[in-house]
């Protein structure tokens, strides 16, 4: 049974019906990730730790104005695969606590000539630390 806070969560995520809502939780089971969209293109973005029974959801993004997918984490550091001022889409970094994009930091740029279509194919072992 997930714990009531989750539960809680969720329902608040889906409080608007022109939202299509898809979860999943880190590789390590960390956070809880709620994806919300109203079109094929552009999402909201939430976080919950999940080993804080008290913890509340995080709002990352607010708005449908662009695509971000958070594609792994090391401890309270998400990495966030976005086309935020980045058509070709770059990844950045940013701590949990604070997880907004005024926050993140770049640690792989956008190029012109390749778009990352696939982020979750990479090994994140080799990210910038």
């Amino acid at each position: 049974m997930e714990p009531l806070a989750v539960r809680t969560s969720w329902y608040l995520v889906m409080t608007k019906p022109e939202k299509v809502c898809g979860w999943l939780s880190t590789e390590d089971e960390r956070f809880l990730i709620i994806s919300a969209a109203n079109s094929t293109t552009g999402n909201e973005l939430y976080v919950q730790d999940l080993k804080n029974p008290a913890a509340k959801l995080i709002t990352a993004v607010n708005n449908f104005d662009n695509d971000h997918n958070i594609i792994g984490n090391e401890g309270d550091r998400l990495i966030i695969q976005t086309n935020l001022k980045a058509p070709n889409s770059k990844v950045v970094e940013v701590n949990f606590s604070k997880p907004t994009p005024e926050n993140w930091k770049e640690i792989i740029p956008e190029t012109e000539t390749y778009s990352m279509q696939e982020p979750w194919q990479q090994n994140l072992r080799q990210l910038p630390r």
